[in-house]
């Protein structure tokens, strides 16, 4: 599978917006829970939430919550406008989206947003 910036953007918005210990299901996006169980195990291994169980056998994903890295990095991409900057930076400089450089670019927009 290849990872999906925008589903783990959503899932990372979802997850804040519910209560810790809670479950998520594909019918809250527009990918299978396959995808977002996925996901869920890049973000656990990145550090952005804590524990999360990734079988979908009961077409839930069950996170146990986001971790403080998890909201630094949504709060550095929560905005739609910067968020669609991020993405075409890179795209216009050529560059894959790797969780370094989405975080470097979406801080660089968020700065040439309050300056």
């Amino acid at each position: 599978m290849k990872r999906d910036w925008d589903i783990i953007r959503e899932v990372l918005l979802k997850i804040e917006s519910s209560q810790a210990h809670t479950s998520i299901s594909s019918n809250d996006f527009e990918c299978s829970n396959e995808l977002i169980a996925y996901h869920m195990t890049l973000m656990f291994e990145a550090g952005l939430i804590g524990r999360a169980n990734a079988t979908t056998l009961d077409g839930h994903v069950y996170v146990e919550r986001m971790t403080w890295q998890g909201h630094e990095f949504l709060d550095s991409i929560r905005d739609d406008t910067i968020w669609g900057k991020t993405k075409e930076k890179a795209v216009s400089k050529g560059l894959s989206l790797t969780f370094d450089i989405v975080i470097s670019i979406a801080k660089k927009c968020l700065e040439e947003a309050i300056f």
